[in-house]
C-alpha cells in the first residue's frame, strides 16, 4: 500500500478528514480519534525524523476517503484518464477551495491536472508547451496537458517564454492562491512568488534522495526497493524547497522504469490534491530539506541515449537493475556483430538454476533458448532484444531467426 506521510502540520486518518476531531480528544493522541486506522512510517526518514517539531502525521489514503490500492508493478496502465475514471466528478469535502493555477505537459502531469479538476479547488488557469512538431510527418502535437485542458473546458496559456510582460498579465488576471506544477520546465522567480500561498512541485522521488530530472530512471537503476513522490514548496534552487507530503510505494525486483512511472503518476495526482487539500486547511511551512540530509543522497540527473549503454563488467545485479532502470527511456543498449542491440529485462540466476561459468564480460553462451551473457561474476539471461530495423522481441524468437554467430556483446568503450 502506498503511505503517506506529511510535513509541517498535524494530519488525520482517512476517514476522519471529514469530520476532524477536536484537538485534545484523546491525552495520548491529540486531535486524533481512531488510531487504529494510523499506520507507522515504513520509509527512508533518517533516524531522528520523528522528534523533528513538526507535528507530522501518517496516513493511507487516496486522497477521497478510500485506501490505497496500488497498481501491480509490471502491469501497464494505458492512460492516466484510465486511471482516474474512478474519481468522483467533485470531491465532497470541507476543505476551503483554492484557485489554482496547473503547469504541466507530458502525461505524467496530466494525471494531477485531471485529479485537481475533479477535486473541490477551482483550476483557473493551465500553463503549458506550446505544440510542437513530433511523428514521421513533423505535425504541430499538442501536449497531454493541453488535450485534457481542452476537454475540460479550462483557460489554456502556451508561452513560448515565461517572462513576458503578457503572459505574466496572464497569470495576474487569473488571480490564483496557488500554482501547481508537475513535470514542467524550470520557473522564474517571478512567476513562482506571484501566488498567495506559495507555489508547490510534485516530484517523482523521495526527496531530497534522486534530485533532478531523471529521479524514476536513476532509482530503479540503483536497485532500491521503495520510491514515491513528494510535494514541496518550489524555490530558487532546483527540487530543494521544503517538504510538505510523501508517498511511498515498493519497487519489485523486475520492475521497470516505466511500470514505476504509471505507479507514481497516479499517486503524484492523489498527492497534489492532498498537498491543496492541506495548504487550503492551514498554513504550512513544510521541513527543510536540509533537516533530511544523511550524505548518501544520489543525484539524478537528465539522461541521453548514450547513458544507455550497457557495461558488462559491473556485476549482475548492476546490469539487471541498469536495464530495468533504462527501460524504456532512454533505452539500454549494447553491441552485437558491429550493430546496436536494444535490450529489455535481463534476469540473474536464481539458486539452483543452471548457468554457464566461466563467461567473460559480454562473453555470449547460447543454451537451447537461453541467451546467457557473462558480466563480472554470475551471467545474466537476457529476456527481450530487438536488432536493428526489428520490434522487441523474445529471445528464443530472436535466436529460431536470426542466423550470424553470437560470441559476444561489445565492451568497447566499457
Amino acid at each position: 500500500m502506498a503511505v503517506q506521510r506529511q510535513f509541517g502540520a498535524p494530519e488525520y486518518c482517512a476517514r476522519e478528514r471529514a469530520h476532524p476531531p477536536r484537538t485534545g480528544h484523546r491525552a495520548d493522541c491529540p486531535g486524533r480519534l481512531h488510531r487504529r486506522d494510523c499506520t507507522t512510517y515504513p520509509d527512508r526518514p533518517p533516524a531522528g525524523l520523528a522528534n523533528l517539531a513538526c507535528g507530522a502525521r501518517v496516513f493511507r489514503s487516496d486522497g477521497i476517503g478510500r485506501l490505497v490500492v496500488p497498481v501491480p508493478l509490471g502491469l501497464a496502465i494505458q492512460s492516466p484518464l484510465t486511471c482516474l475514471r474512478t474519481l468522483p466528478s467533485r470531491r465532497v469535502s470541507t476543505h476551503p477551495p483554492l484557485r489554482i493555477v496547473f503547469f504541466g505537459t507530458p502525461d505524467f502531469a496530466e494525471a494531477s491536472l485531471r485529479a485537481l479538476a475533479a477535486s473541490e479547488h477551482e483550476v483557473v488557469g493551465v500553463v503549458t508547451a506550446p505544440d510542437r512538431p513530433a511523428g514521421r510527418g513533423q505535425r504541430l502535437q499538442p501536449s497531454r496537458v493541453k488535450v485534457a485542458a481542452v476537454e475540460l473546458g479550462l483557460p489554456l496559456a502556451q508561452p513560448e517564454k515565461l517572462r513576458t510582460t503578457d503572459f505574466l498579465a496572464t497569470l495576474d488576471r487569473w488571480e490564483a492562491d496557488l500554482y501547481a506544477v508537475v513535470a514542467f520546465r524550470m520557473l522564474p522567480e517571478m512567476v513562482w512568488s506571484r501566488p498567495r500561498i506559495g507555489t508547490v512541485n510534485v516530484h517523482g522521488s523521495l526527496l531530497p534522495d534522486f534530485r533532478g530530472a531523471a529521479p524514476i530512471q536513476h532509482a530503479v537503476k540503483a536497485g532500491v526497493s521503495k520510491t514515491g513522490v513528494t510535494s514541496f514548496f518550489i524555490t530558487a534552487d532546483i527540487d530543494t524547497g521544503a517538504i510538505l507530503l510523501q508517498r511511498a510505494i515498493p519497487v519489485g525486483p523486475e520492475a521497470t522504469a516505466g511500470d514505476v512511472y504509471q505507479q507514481l503518476m497516479v499517486e503524484g495526482a492523489g498527492l497534489m490534491v492532498d498537498t491543496a487539500d492541506a495548504l487550503s486547511d492551514t498554513p504550512l511551512d513544510g521541513v527543510p530539506q536540509s533537516a533530511l540530509l544523511t550524505g548518501s543522497e544520489r543525484p539524478a540527473p537528465k539522461l541521453f541515449r548514450q547513458d544507455g549503454r550497457v557495461d558488462w563488467r559491473q556485476s549482475a545485479r548492476e546490469v539487471a537493475d541498469f536495464i530495468r532502470g533504462m527501460t524504456p527511456f532512454p533505452g539500454a543498449w549494447t553491441t552485437l556483430n558491429g550493430a546496436t542491440l536494444k535490450l529489455d529485462g535481463a534476469l540473474v540466476s536464481e539458486s539452483g538454476e543452471s548457468a554457464p561459468g566461466g563467461l567473460a564480460p559480454g562473453d555470449c553462451h547460447i543454451e537451447g533458448e537461453t541467451w546467457w551473457v557473462g558480466t563480472q561474476g554470475q551471467p545474466v539471461r537476457l529476456r527481450r532484444v530487438q536488432l536493428a530495423g526489428k520490434p522487441f522481441m523474445d529471445v528464443p524468437d530472436v535466436l529460431r531467426g536470426y542466423r550470424y554467430p553470437i560470441a559476444s556483446l561489445g565492451t568497447d568503450g566499457h
